[in-house]
Formats: structure tokens, C-alpha cells, sequence
């Protein structure tokens, strides 16, 4: 991958970087000294209000109060502090000075713009003059123009349109689990809300559920195990962004039901890993704190780290989401893409912005074959990777073309390729151990997709490359006919009975204490 940006530019964000770590110090310096000084001087008001007190209690000389003693020991200790904290200053003072005498004129220009800028936007920002993030993204993007080059390896120009992918798949799956019998508040969610919408992404859920396809609706809420909260957050009719649609006061909607059953509990559905740009308004971490009482069903919690899996706190509220593969849930498995003759003229291939390291490692590797595709636009390109080359309806399209397409993280931990790319016959290299795994307890993952997560340097990526091209077509086809067999039962079509629907609704009664739908955490991996 080619990295290109302008010497006045790092150089410009070298002068600001060490303007900020000298402030920052002349701060705590600061900081120390007056802490200092009011510790001294609370010390003597406290010794001369404690001397004056037993001096007029034993009627003797001020002079021979005994806590003097004890005053000047403490202030002996303070002087000590005081000659650390002046010590502290001269180093810092010297270090500065030192740097300064070998820093070129136009670079101490550059340092008290740089200063004075940061100290203008930092006092605009806390008067509300500037809004910080729209400001930080829009600087990240006038970095990402100077320093990202796009990266595209196309060998031929393909043609989604002249390639067919032959009829659905419509093996039949008969899921052994147990579905918990559920009850659709309709009614209630009209009357608490006031609207009717009509066209939302979570309405795919919501019909399944309400046609019975999985043969436990229940009409009386005394006789549910569950009750689903068919909320419209990501719609595209007069309830986009409406100020009505209200998930806490559809909630409260529910409590005459739960009054009504008990041991009813509450589940919704969330199209997006990141609802808070939808009608929930609210992160998902945030919903899940907020509303313990209520399961949510959603592709991922945005950017799970690692760290937030040591906090008993945070496990305990992520046991109340449930992982769904992206959108669309009920999304074809195609036949022909899986036929031991259907040629793929590519060995691998990639096509995303260029987000993060993954990315980058992925892009470069690539770059650097004559067998691969690559199509990875900037961050500051994103929206012609969006209207350019390939819809995402189109993906399954370009990936039956391919054997392997890595999946790195983006904006967040899932994405839609994984499955794009399974369900047409592309086997997915995983990078990101925190990638979710949708129903692990009933889907293989580990029998056919390969994994790479040690680290994001390009020489190790290449070298897992290698060893993947050297496998035989008769290990890929079979390593194809298993993804294909996975595939099947992660969607939610109806044409192979929703088998996805009923893994997520048997998982509202499912122990997810060990986190296991996390690819690096799943007891289920070999």
C-alpha cells in the first residue's frame, strides 16, 4: 500500500504534537505548585488555630505550644515537595529550552499557530461555538486526503450484469431447538406511539414472527414466554427520525401486559449495529444499560473491545443481546456459485474503504498479487465506493468470482461481506477475533472459513495467502459445500423454513454467560 503526504504537513503535526506535550506538562507543573502552596498554607492555619486553642486552654506562652513541633515537621515535609515540585519545573524548563535552541525559526512559528489555534477552538468549543465532532471528522478527513491513496488491482473489468447466479438454494431446515411461545404487542405499540409505519428494516422480523413460521405465536399474552416489542427504528416513511416514536415510552406500554403475565420478558429487534442513528436515539451499550429488563436482537454491539469482556458489570448487560447476521436476514443461498465447475477468475478479493490497519493490511497483501481484485477507495472517497463500481446488492455478484475475500473489521466488528461472500460461494479469512458469530450453538463457522488474527503486519498476511493458494480444488469444493450447508441455516428465508429465526428466538432462553457468539471467545472453536 503506498502512503504519500506532504513534509510541511507531518512536519506541521510534529511541532503541534510536541506543543501539546509541552503544554501539558507546564500544566501538571502548575497544577503540582498549587496544590503545593495550598497545602502549606492550610497546614499553618490548621497549626496556628490548633496552637492558639491549647495555649489558651493551658493559660502558657504561645511559644511553648507543643504542636509547633509537630507543625514544623510537617512543613520540613512540605519544603521537601516543594523542592520536588521545583525540581520537577527546572528539568521540564531545561528539556524545553534545550529542544527549543535546535528547533528552526519557521518551526517556532509553526508551534504558536499551532498553540494559539488549539487554545481558540478548545474556548469555542466550551462555550458551544463549535461543535467537536463534526470539527474532528472533518480534519480526519483533510488527513486521510493527504496521506491514503486508494488502492485498486482490477485484472479484468467485471460485469455483474452478464453473471448469473442460478436459483435459491431451498433445502428445507428443520431446527431441533425450542422456540419460547411469543406474543406480538401490536396493538399496545399503536396506542402508546400514535403512528402506523410501514416501511422498516425490522419489519422482516416482525412479519415472520406474526405469520407463525415458527408455529408459537400465541393471541393471549397469559400464554407467552416472550413478548415482542415490534418497534420501528430504521424506517423510511413519515416515522424515519420521529420525535414519537419513543422506545422508553413503548417499553412503559408493555408494563399492563407484564402485569397481566409475569413471567413474560420483553425483546425487541435493531436492523442497525449502531441504533443510535435510528428511532432508539441511544448507542446500544446505552440501551442495554438503560433498559435491563428487555432483550435486544441486533448484528453487533458497535466496537466491542476486549477490555469491556473483564468488567462483570458490562457482561452481565451484553447477556441481554443476541447476535443477528446482517441485513438482509433472509438472503438467498444460490446453487450454481457452488458447483465444482463454476470458474472464479479471481484467488482473492477485497472491496471497502480504507478504515483502519485491517484494512490496510488486507489492501496491500492484494495489491501485491496478479491473482487478486481490489477495489479499497479512502475514507475521504467513501461515498464514490458507495455510487461507483458495486452496489452492496451486487456483492454476492462479485464475490462468486472470487475463492477467498477477507472480512477486517470497519465501523464496526461485522459487516455484510462475510455474507455476501459465504453465500456465494467465497470462503470469508476472518481477521478480528471479536467478530460476532450468530447462532454458534448451531452453525459450524470453523470447518470451512480461515482465520488470520496475530497481528495487521503485511508480511504475515502474505504469507498466509500463499499457503491458501497452494490448496487443491477438491479441498476448496468441499470446504465450499460446508459453507454452503452453514449458509442455509443462518438465513431467515422462508423458502428453507427460517431456520435463522427460530436459532434467534430459541436463544432468548439460551445461557450466554461465556459471551460464546464472539469468534475468538466461542467455546465451540477447536
Amino acid at each position: 500500500m503506498e502512503r504519500r503526504g506532504s513534509d510541511a504537513f507531518f512536519s506541521s503535526c510534529a511541532c503541534l504534537a510536541v506543543c501539546v506535550s509541552v503544554y501539558v506538562c507546564l500544566c501538571v507543573c502548575v497544577c503540582v505548585c498549587v496544590s503545593v502552596c495550598l497545602s502549606v498554607c492550610l497546614s499553618v492555619c490548621l497549626c496556628v488555630s490548633a496552637c492558639v486553642r491549647e495555649s489558651m486552654q493551658a493559660k502558657q506562652p504561645f511559644e511553648k505550644c507543643q504542636i509547633i513541633k509537630m507543625c514544623e515537621c510537617q512543613l520540613k515535609i512540605k519544603d521537601d515537595i516543594i523542592n520536588l515540585a521545583s525540581w520537577l519545573a527546572k528539568t521540564v524548563r531545561s528539556w524545553v529550552l534545550k529542544h527549543l535552541a535546535k528547533t528552526k525559526p519557521r518551526h517556532l512559528v509553526l508551534y504558536f499557530v499551532a498553540f494559539t489555534l488549539s487554545m481558540i477552538v478548545v474556548t469555542m468549543g466550551l462555550r458551544g461555538n463549535i461543535k467537536f465532532l463534526p470539527l474532528i471528522e472533518w480534519m480526519r478527513l483533510q488527513v486521510d486526503r493527504l496521506v491514503c491513496t486508494p488502492a485498486i488491482h482490477e485484472l479484468d473489468e467485471l460485469d455483474v450484469d452478464d453473471i448469473d447466479l442460478g436459483p435459491q438454494n431451498c433445502t428445507r431446515i428443520h431446527p431441533r431447538v425450542l422456540v419460547p411461545r411469543i406474543y406480538v404487542a401490536d396493538q399496545e405499540m399503536d396506542d402508546a406511539l400514535g403512528i402506523r409505519c410501514g416501511d422498516c428494516e425490522e419489519f422482516i422480523v416482525y412479519s415472520q414472527v406474526r405469520n407463525n413460521m415458527t408455529g408459537t405465536l400465541v393471541t393471549d399474552v397469559e400464554q407467552a414466554d416472550y413478548i415482542l416489542i415490534p418497534f420501528p427504528a430504521e424506517c423510511h416513511d413519515e416515522c424515519e427520525h420521529n420525535s414519537r416514536a419513543d422506545f422508553s415510552r413503548a417499553v412503559r406500554a408493555m408494563k399492563p401486559l407484564q402485569a397481566r403475565n409475569p413471567r413474560a420478558k420483553l425483546f425487541t429487534v435493531s436492523r442497525r449495529p449502531f441504533p443510535a442513528r435510528t428511532n432508539f436515539r441511544k448507542p446500544m451499550r446505552q440501551l442495554l444499560h438503560d433498559h435491563p429488563d428487555v432483550k435486544f436482537l441486533s448484528p453487533d454491539i458497535k466496537n466491542m473491545q476486549q477490555s469491556e469482556l473483564k468488567a462483570l458489570k458490562t457482561r452481565l448487560e451484553f447477556q441481554n443481546h443476541i447476535v443477528l447476521p446482517q441485513f438482509p436476514l433472509d438472503f438467498a443461498v444460490f446453487d450454481a456459485p457452488f458447483d465444482r465447475n463454476w470458474k472464479r477468475p479471481f484467488r482473492f478479493c477485497f472491496q471497502g474503504t480504507l478504515l483502519n490497519d485491517e484494512r490496510s493490511m488486507v489492501a496491500e497483501a492484494l495489491s501485491g498479487r496478479d491473482d487478486s481484485f481490489v477495489l479499497a477507495n479512502c475514507r475521504s472517497s467513501r461515498s464514490e465506493l458507495t455510487n461507483g463500481h458495486f452496489r452492496s446488492s451486487e456483492s454476492a455478484v462479485v464475490y462468486s468470482q472470487c475463492e477467498y475475500c477477507p472480512t477486517p473489521r470497519g465501523d464496526t466488528n461485522c459487516d455484510t461481506r462475510f455474507f455476501d461472500a459465504m453465500r456465494a460461494g467465497c470462503i470469508p479469512i476472518v481477521t478480528n477475533r471479536m467478530r460476532p458469530t450468530p447462532y454458534v450453538r448451531h452453525v459450524e463457522y470453523w470447518n470451512w472459513s480461515e482465520t488470520y488474527m496475530r497481528n495487521t503486519k503485511v508480511a504475515g498476511f502474505k504469507r498466509l495467502l500463499r499457503d491458501l493458494a497452494q490448496k487443491t480444488e477438491d479441498e476448496l469444493h468441499q470446504q465450499r459445500l460446508r459453507m454452503r450447508d452453514a449458509a442455509i441455516h443462518l438465513t431467515h428465508a422462508k423458502c428453507n423454513g427460517a431456520p435463522g429465526l427460530q436459532y434467534a428466538l430459541a436463544a432468548l432462553n439460551e445461557d450466554r454467560s461465556g459471551l460464546e457468539d464472539l469468534w475468538g471467545y466461542s467455546r465451540y472453536q477447536p
